[in-house]
């Protein structure tokens, strides 16, 4: 673009920004938008005065930054935008920096790649952020630097304070709502001025709850700017219990209610950096304006416990990444800060899924499509990391949830009551990985207060449907089981050394035998001699005769007897 040209100008005032740079923006083409710019940016020797013409007038500014100690040292340092200006070194607008004095003498300039600048003038705003980087070096016994600026001086957009190592001691302090801010930390020497235009973004919501967050930080934070259609008074956050909210603030997850599902648009700055500062238990939160995995998240002290990122869609799901507009669950085993960052790597990490050995898992679906799966555990001492498997606080009322009592998605195969709410009937529960041990089962109970209304035992795959809305919960049992078949199973292990076990079943009450047999037919070992009750037994053959002997290694028979049932099984004993 050519950014000379011939202009001459008369009687007109021009701009005097803290006195360190002048600027003049004027119509020349007549078209009524600034296509001409005048700066005359501060030179500590004879000063200079340019010419440019381009683009509108919005996208050029300057303004002063002041830094300065506690023992009154301070300098005044310049960063804006204007058109012909480069992201590196601009002779006829920038200014280097001073070269760094020793430690204990005040200094402050801006970083920008490898060199310092007292003056950083960069190209206009375009879809990406721009950022200046500031150091300060107080002077002895100076601390703390404070950094102050016009606010009004600075144009349409975000300006945002933050640290260089993702927000975690200072984060997205606004700098039009405020004119100075005093660096907490002696430590921080940077500190990063993040400088965005206004965007807009799609926000799916759900008819009914929906859990949110900002996506972007807006002029107006109100529920009612944001969310016109949104139920009345539906705005809830959580510390501790949920409490009523008017506003939402980036970084903060919220439940919200709507008659009718629509597409919201929400504009406002994006923001890269969210530093959360969670407290033990469970938190609502949302991140930045753009996707973190979670193996990406900041996490110092490991605070956050494995498996517990929940979103809600209808019923809480476990999550894999933090994305922009959504609201979110998280449990932290202490408090402390976590920071989500844009720029942040994922690592490689486990999943959100949890491989469950020797468990049942049970699939709930209502008549709206909602699910949810519970899981139960036969064997509790296969299951680790039991508080991985926790639920968030129950969703507001009205909105689908199932749980186990204790506010779990897994019990280890006791009595439990399973917690229902927002159910829309009829209900269907379909069992898998059901166990087959001898005489285990398991039953859904319909229950109305302390009351069992009906009965259901879970088959393999077979579908219970709940179809009355007046049951409280449901109640998960184990129950003993009674065969209808006579069977014999193999005797585990098989070979075996020194003992191995034979099951059996019995579906009628009689007398039942087990003797052991060698290979020649000669019986060696009575193991059962006695009436039984219908019911699922085994017993245990260590290798001994009926004289309390050892047998040698071979093969072995064993049969069976329940009245007239009969069943023989070989086995191998080997020594």
């Amino acid at each position: 673009m050519d950014t000379t040209t011939d202009v001459v100008m008369t009687g007109e005032n021009t701009y005097n920004g803290f006195g360190y740079s002048v600027s003049r923006a004027g119509d020349v083409n007549g078209d009524g938008g600034a296509d001409v710019v005048v700066s005359a940016p501060y030179h500590p020797v004879n000063g200079a005065a340019y010419i440019y013409h381009g683009q509108a007038a919005d996208e050029h500014f300057t303004t002063g930054l002041i830094v300065s100690d506690a023992n009154s040292q301070s300098d005044t340092l310049v960063f804006g935008t204007a058109i012909g200006a480069t992201d590196g070194y601009d002779s006829y607008i920038d200014q280097y920096a001073s070269p760094l004095p020793p430690p204990g003498a005040f200094a402050t300039h801006f970083e920008n790649n490898s060199d310092t600048y007292a003056i950083d003038i960069r190209p206009p705003i375009g879809d990406d952020c721009l950022t200046w980087t500031v150091y300060f070096q107080p002077s002895t016994n100076g601390d703390p630097i404070t950094l102050s600026w016009d606010s009004t001086s600075l144009p349409e957009g975000s300006f945002l304070l933050s640290d260089t190592f993702g927000g975690a001691i200072v984060s997205n302090v606004d700098m039009k709502s405020v004119n100075s801010f005093e660096v907490p930390n002696p430590s921080l020497t940077r500190l990063k001025i993040v400088y965005c235009t206004s965007v807009c973004m799609d926000k799916e919501m759900l008819s009914g709850w929906n859990m949110i967050g900002l996506p972007v930080i807006p002029a107006d934070g109100s529920v009612d700017s944001l969310f016109p259609n949104a139920i009345a008074n539906t705005l809830y956050e959580f510390d501790g219990s949920y409490l009523s909210a008017v506003a939402l603030e980036a970084g903060v997850g919220y439940w919200l209610r709507f008659s009718a599902a629509e597409t919201v648009q929400l504009c406002g700055v994006p923001f890269t950096t969210q530093t959360l500062d969670l407290s033990v238990g469970w938190n609502m939160i949302a991140g930045p304006s753009c996707t973190v995995p979670l193996s990406a998240v900041i996490d110092p002290d490991n605070i956050i416990i494995e498996n517990t990122l929940y979103f809600f869609d209808g019923s809480y799901r476990l999550a894999t990444s933090i994305e922009q507009g959504e609201g979110y669950w998280i449990r932290a085993n202490a408090a402390g800060q976590v920071t989500l960052n844009c720029s942040a790597r994922a690592i490689p990490s486990v999943a959100q899924t949890q491989t469950l050995p020797h468990t049942m898992s049970l699939n709930f679906s209502d008549n709206a499509g909602i699910d949810q799966i519970l899981h139960c555990a036969y064997n509790p001492g296969a299951v680790t990391n039991v508080e991985s498997f926790s639920l968030p606080p129950v969703p507001m009322p009205s909105a689908f949830d199932i749980r186990f009592s204790g506010d779990t998605r897994l019990t280890t195969g006791e009595e439990t009551v399973i917690h229902i709410q927002g159910v829309d009937y009829p209900l269907t529960i379909r069992a898998e990985n059901v166990p087959v041990d001898h005489g285990v089962g398991y039953v859904i109970c319909e229950m109305r207060g302390d009351e069992e209304i009906s009965r259901h035992p879970l088959v393999e795959k077979s579908d219970i449907v709940i179809s009355n809305s007046e049951i409280t919960h449901l109640l998960l049992s184990p129950t003993t089981l009674i065969p209808t078949l006579f069977e014999v199973e193999q005797n585990y292990p098989n070979p075996f050394n020194p003992i191995t076990a034979i099951r059996y079943a019995i579906p009628r009450a009689g007398d039942v035998e087990i003797r052991v047999y060698n290979i020649t037919g000669q019986r060696i070992k009575t193991l059962v001699d006695d009436p039984h009750e219908a019911g699922y037994y085994s017993v245990i053959w260590d290798g001994h005769n009926d004289r309390g002997s050892q047998v040698s290694s071979g093969t072995y028979f064993y049969v069976v007897k329940a009245g007239t049932d009969e069943a023989t099984r070989k086995m191998v004993l080997i020594r």
